[in-house]
């Protein structure tokens, strides 16, 4: 899959990318139900066709599902965004912090 350059910043990120957020009626996001592994072979399914942006949240509730993934590529080949939805600094830093902690990484990239 061709890649392009994600505005100026030099990361190379698939022309499309794979959320794992999708909302539901009932407020519950869709791939949070799903199988942990399951997820991860859906995200890893993409990883193989060439999609290397990942896209989460921390309201998604699916970073076992990403982390699960994670394991199984070289983490530099992946394009990590995720989303915070704090109110000030503090929460801010707590939520990356958890975030980094839950996926079991040391940056994201978006």
């Amino acid at each position: 899959m061709k890649k392009v350059e994600l505005g100026k910043t030099g990361i190379e990120v698939s022309r499309i990318g794979i959320g794992t957020g999708t909302g539901l009626p009932s407020g519950h996001c869709a791939q949070a139900l799903m199988d942990k592994n399951e997820l991860a072979k859906l995200l890893l399914y993409s990883f193989d066709c060439g999609i290397n942006l990942w896209d989460t949240a921390f309201q998604y509730n699916t970073y076992p599902h990403i982390k699960e993934a994670l394991k199984q590529v070289n983490r530099r080949d992946v394009v990590l965004a995720t989303k915070l939805t704090t109110a000030n600094e503090k929460e801010t830093i707590r939520d990356f912090n958890i975030t980094l902690k839950d996926l079991n990484i040391d940056y994201v990239d978006v």
